[in-house]
């Protein structure tokens, strides 16, 4: 007979088996479910705080940029819950100024207030998001230090510092170099300075040295002939100096003209003409002036002046529209277009002849000679005797002859006859000047 407790026994423990196991599949699904979900959110959690760094960082980068921007300085501050933005930079730099500008922001929006210090100078409050300063006044080529203060209206404060440097205008110069002789030269320095700086002025040559002042023309001597001599300027505005470099050439000293004649040529009733010769050293040609007067120590008229002549020529000169027997001094100037020579201290004289037409005769108690007298200038009696065709006046010559000195004559033994009348008449010798004259005999 079959035991069927049995049987039931094993169904009722295969069901509870089953039951067992589909729990123990449903914990396994669901833990396995579970721990996916937790690793996502682990891995979204650490994206999220990589993102946070790299915004970190890239804020960190983009200040970095702008702090390395020329003349921006920027800075902030917390203190609290408070944070004062400030940037602070500089523009319109010149010789003798420049701008601060300052541009702040809090994050709680207050008004800021923006206070600048320049060295020991504390420049006006300002307020707004962004102000600015013109300093003036400074001196050229100059570092400044200054400091912008920003605070709010919580008191809460941001500072910086910073400096700039001033620029500098360089003189501007010009050498000239003139009045060069064999020894001799002037060097002149023109310049000018934008930032009206006072300049001063050195010159350095042949190893010798002048200033530093504020002289700028200097006359060099001493300098050699026919020599180049370098030279060296230097200007000055107190900040910067501007070098000059040149040379100087100087040239043979040129040597006057020596006159060798000055003679009377001849002479008219209105004129005299003068023979003058001069030698130059230097070659130059010459031009020769002539110069009269009536009175040795009166007023000197020119009369002629020549073309340039080659040295040691001789050339005439004509005193023209001069009076009948007058007497004339003259003196002659020679010049070879740099140096001029005189012989003023040296003057000469000359009477100028009258017409000598008409003759008064008279007699004369001398032992039988006639003497007779020109009417026209009133000149010395001369001896003569019947022949009117050899009478002349002794002073003014109306024949032709060189007029006498104040001499005394002798008689030189010489007898001629007058192919006229055939009277003898003799020969005079004056013995101050040494011209011979006629005087008729008995």
């Amino acid at each position: 007979m079959k035991n069927t407790n049995n049987k039931g026994i094993t169904l009722i423990a295969l069901i509870i088996t089953v039951i067992l196991l589909i729990i123990l599949s449903a914990v396994s699904i669901g833990v396995i479910i579970n721990g996916d979900l937790f690793g996502r959110a682990k891995d979204t959690v650490g994206k999220a705080n990589s993102q946070i760094e790299d915004s970190k960082d890239q804020e960190e980068q983009a200040i970095s940029v702008w702090d390395a921007l020329p003349g921006k300085v920027v800075k902030s501050r917390t203190k609290g819950e408070s944070t004062i933005e400030l940037s602070v930079v500089t523009s319109d730099v010149t010789t003798t100024s420049f701008r601060v500008h300052a541009t702040g922001t809090n994050e709680n929006g207050d008004i800021l207030t923006y206070v600048l210090k320049v060295g020991e100078t504390t420049y006006e409050e300002k307020q707004g998001e962004e102000v600015y300063w013109d300093i003036t006044g400074l001196t050229p080529a100059t570092t400044y230090e200054f400091e912008v203060i920003a605070r709010d209206e919580s008191t809460e404060n941001n500072v910086i510092s910073s400096e700039t440097t001033l620029t500098n205008s360089k003189p501007e110069v010009t050498i000239i170099v003139k009045n060069i002789t064999g020894t001799t030269a002037q060097i002149v320095a023109q310049a000018t300075d934008t930032d009206g700086d006072t300049l001063t002025y050195k010159l350095i040559i042949n190893g010798q040295t002048y200033g530093p002042n504020q002289t700028s023309t200097w006359n060099i001597t001493g300098l050699t002939p026919l020599t180049t001599h370098s030279y060296t300027v230097v200007v000055s505005d107190g900040h910067d100096e501007v070098t000059k470099t040149g040379t100087i050439t100087t040239i043979k000293d040129n040597v006057a003209p020596v006159l060798a004649v000055n003679a009377l040529n001849s002479k008219t009733t209105n004129s005299l003409t003068v023979n003058a010769r001069a030698t130059d050293e230097d070659g130059d040609n010459l031009t020769y002036k002539l110069y009269t007067s009536t009175s040795q120590n009166g007023t000197y008229t020119l009369q002629q002046t020549s073309s340039a002549t080659a040295q040691n020529t001789q050339v005439t000169l004509t005193a023209s529209n001069l009076s009948q027997y007058t007497t004339y001094y003259w003196y002659i100037e020679v010049s070879d277009g740099t140096d001029q020579i005189t012989s003023e201290n040296d003057k000469k004289n000359a009477r100028t002849k009258c017409t000598g037409q008409t003759l008064t005769h008279s007699t004369s108690s001398c032992s039988g000679y006639r003497y007779v007298t020109c009417t026209n200038c009133g000149g010395d009696q001369i001896y003569s005797r019947y022949c009117e065709y050899n009478i002349y006046c002794s002073y003014c010559m109306g024949d032709g002859y060189i007029e006498s000195c104040n001499g005394s004559t002798e008689g030189t033994g010489q007898y001629s006859t007058c192919g006229w009348c055939g009277i003898d008449f003799e020969y005079v010798r004056c013995t101050g000047c040494g011209n011979t004259y006629r005087m008729f005999k008995m």
